[in-house]
């Protein structure tokens, strides 16, 4: 069982709304970054660049104007983070079983929460999405359906496709037999069998734990997928006009009613573990809708928002890291308790939702930390980490470090790992963003207007 981000994973994705003048800086700020991860705008190196190289230089190494900043900390660390975790697991460092048997250490239990990186995509790809929804609504009282789907499809499907269908058609034929324990099973009929439920985003609900999965870390973009489904019409039920009972309607009902089905689900069944509601995106949907909640007060009370992150100062983020720690130590994607099951997901979920509102809002060393120049490229093409990842792990267990099962320091092996995947998927990543990615992006910003007109 695989638990990745991406988001994911967004998971990780661009939004690309246009953006329209506004008085608040960060407000512009958000707007410019959807415009520039969509494809709407380029520096004049990305325009200029003529060969692949400089393509991929431009695409992937310059910030574009009106990026926002803190959130590529965020977006960098929580595909980091889902690295980290899957090397941990896959290479035996540390397990789920090792943790129930009470043989794991400090750094192994930090580890095997580190799955914790998917809920900052959630809460991220909420906002980002939610953001441009809710400011059409308010300036033009409608969403611009086939314009949102367009840009969205032509940013998440191309890359999606390309990635499940190389590995159906390539990979399997002639992988290892370790990537067994990535797919649960290596023989090509059954992964075949069960892929329609991959290419169809429904894996989430309708491959079994343990079934053959081709890309079983997709179950968190079959999430956002539903997600992408769901938030459009009840946004326009509940903010197209100026009640602001209808606006906390329509967030009461995404941030309340999985939150409730969590905690009925648990009274009925105590015994009941993590995983046995994990990956269901009507057991996960408060998350994103946490993130869609920062950008309703963003769009409808940008003031507000701002004075709240100033007089919070560095509070709110350090109550923000408090929330995630306490997941990191007592949380689990495993194992279930009533904080497991009900409370750890909007913990992780609101705490970084404080650290993404005074990443918006607030200069201190915690907001440049997060805006440190070095996340950029790392944040640009972390959806395609997120895809890619796992494959890049197991390509190299199955090689070059196979010789880390039961090896006598395989601490220091991990580490090692860990350097390797993250920079192999990187640069697979950055090159398939570049080449594949962008033109797609650009095309949809293109589409998007067209359809808006």
């Amino acid at each position: 069982m695989l638990h990745p981000a991406s988001a994911s994973c967004c998971r990780p994705g661009a939004v690309d709304v246009q953006p329209r003048r506004e008085c608040e800086k960060h407000a512009r700020e958000g707007a410019g970054r959807r415009m520039s991860e969509s494809g709407h705008s380029t520096s004049t190196s990305e325009s200029e660049a003529s060969s692949p190289l400089a393509r991929l230089a431009a695409s992937v190494f310059v910030r574009p104007e009106g990026n926002i900043d803190a959130l590529d900390g965020l977006r960098a660390i929580a595909v980091l983070t889902v690295a980290a975790f899957h090397c941990a697991v896959f290479s035996a460092y540390a397990t789920p079983e090792l943790e129930r048997a009470g043989a794991t250490n400090f750094a192994q239990h930090l580890l095997l929460n580190l799955w914790s990186g998917v809920d900052i995509f959630f809460v991220l790809s909420g906002f980002l999405i939610g953001r441009g929804l809710i400011r059409d609504l308010k300036t033009g009282s409608r969403v611009y359906y086939p314009s949102f789907f367009a840009r969205r499809s032509l940013r998440i499907f191309p890359a999606y496709y390309l990635v499940l269908s190389v590995s159906l058609f390539a990979v399997v034929p002639n992988a290892p037999p370790l990537f067994r324990y990535l797919w649960g099973s290596v023989e090509a009929g059954a992964l075949r069998e069960n892929a329609w439920a991959s290419y169809l985003y429904l894996s989430n609900y309708l491959t079994p734990a343990g079934a053959p999965n081709l890309m079983s870390w997709a179950w968190s973009l079959c999430i956002e997928e539903h997600f992408y489904i769901v938030l459009p019409p009840l946004l326009w039920l509940t903010m197209r006009g100026t009640s602001r009972w209808l606006h906390a309607v329509g967030l009461a009902v995404g941030l309340a009613g999985p939150f409730i089905a969590r905690a009925v689900a648990y009274l009925q069944d105590p015994s009941l573990e993590v995983r046995d509601i994990y990956f269901y995106s009507h057991y996960r949907f408060d998350e994103l809708f946490v993130g869609v909640a920062v950008a309703y007060a963003s769009v409808h009370h940008t003031a507000a928002l701002a004075h709240f992150a100033k007089r919070a100062g560095p509070v709110l983020p350090l109550l923000g890291v408090a929330a995630i720690t306490s997941v990191w130590i007592f949380g689990s994607a495993h194992w279930g308790n009533a904080f497991r099951i009900v409370f750890q997901f909007p913990l992780l979920a609101w705490g970084t939702a404080a650290l993404l509102v005074h990443g918006l809002h607030e200069q201190t060393w915690i907001r440049r930390a997060l805006s440190a120049r070095l996340w950029f490229p790392i944040a640009r093409v972390s959806y395609g980490m997120y895809l890619i990842h796992p494959l890049v792990l197991f390509a190299l267990l199955a090689g070059p470090f196979r010789v880390i099962f039961g090896h006598a320091h395989i601490g220091a092996l991990w580490v090692a790992l860990y350097a390797a995947v993250v920079l192999l998927s990187f640069a697979i990543a950055a090159a398939m963003f570049a080449l594949f990615e962008r033109p797609l992006l650009d095309l949809g910003g293109r589409l998007a207007r067209r359809l808006r007109s």
